[in-house]
């Protein structure tokens, strides 16, 4: 640092020694810690600033940190631990004793011994290393980080909701399809019950037609066997004159009296059994097709009742 021989260090000499051997890019803390209010620092005032200094009252831990954060040299913290290296032997590192760096430490490689020498006349010359860490920066880095959680967690939160919500969407939109599926197969059942109500009420039209036409054939041909059998009977009297008014008269009056028990009494003639019989088939028929849309109605209203439910 003494270019000029002179026995003191003035702030010429240590910018120049802070730029070009120290290569520091912002010397002025530096140097100001250096100087003081002196513009040349004498030797004598160097040793004592060193012995009043931080650094030489270093531990052997404190050196340790010192090698590894800001050497930056690792590899070596077990030798240094095993001679116990502290802060009253980095003046030797400064002066690159060999004896020290090479015999004692073993420090081969010359990049190292020379980045040790640097490293070791900043912080005897100008102190401790700055911090690399400041109470402000670490509040606001926790501050920063408290942030991130707080809105990842707020993120989450949101990510959670809105698949919720996303979720019973579906949930509803797949109701909803159900629901439409059966309204579309109630009303295709609609249609079908509809179709074979009409479909009934034709065929009871026609039957209605068929009974109507058998019932004017058999007016028209006229009454039944027993009646044409007393017709002939008679046409027969008449023509061989073998009965005479009076039976006639008691024939008709015997018919009538037979009619009248007819009325009477519950047992059938062959002559009024076709018609019962017709009229059996066309009440029952009716009654079945009276069943089939009974039934049919019913299934509507418990489908309906059904939908009404899920809903």
């Amino acid at each position: 640092m003494d270019d000029d021989r002179d026995g003191s260090v003035d702030r010429q000499e240590s910018h120049e020694f802070l730029r070009e051997d120290l290569q520091c890019s912002d010397p002025s803390a530096r140097h100001s810690s250096f100087h003081r209010e002196d513009s040349a620092v004498s030797f004598a005032e160097m040793w004592d600033a060193w012995r009043a200094s931080e650094v030489y009252k270093w531990t052997s831990d404190d050196v340790l940190r010192w090698v590894e954060e800001t050497v930056e040299l690792p590899q070596y913290l077990e030798l240094f631990r095993d001679h116990n290296i502290s802060g009253p032997h980095l003046p030797q590192l400064a002066a690159s004793n060999q004896t020290l760096l090479t015999g004692l430490l073993h420090i081969t490689d010359r990049s190292h011994r020379h980045k040790l020498q640097l490293k070791a006349l900043d912080v005897v010359l100008f102190g401790p290393p700055p911090a690399t860490h400041s109470p402000v920066k670490d509040a606001i880095l926790v501050a920063a980080v408290v942030a991130g959680l707080g809105a990842g967690w707020v993120a989450f939160l949101q990510s959670k909701r809105w698949r919720r919500h996303v979720r019973r969407m579906e949930l509803e939109l797949e109701s909803l399809q159900q629901a439409e599926e059966s309204l579309i197969e109630l009303q295709n059942k609609l249609t079908q019950a509809e179709e074979e109500q009409r479909n009934v009420e034709s065929e009871k039209r026609s039957l209605e037609s068929r009974l109507r036409t058998r019932f004017e054939r058999m007016r028209a041909v006229g009454g039944g066997p027993e009646n044409k059998e007393l017709g002939a009977d008679a046409d027969e009297k008449y023509k061989g004159g073998e009965c005479g008014a009076d039976q006639l008269r008691a024939s008709l009056h015997r018919a009538e009296k037979e009619l009248a028990m007819l009325r009477e009494s519950s047992i059938t003639t062959p002559a009024l059994r076709p018609w019962l019989q017709l009229t059996y088939e066309l009440e029952e028929e009716q009654g079945v097709l009276q069943r089939k849309l009974a039934e049919q109605r019913l299934f509507s209203a418990r489908e309906l009742v059904r939908v009404e439910m899920k809903r």
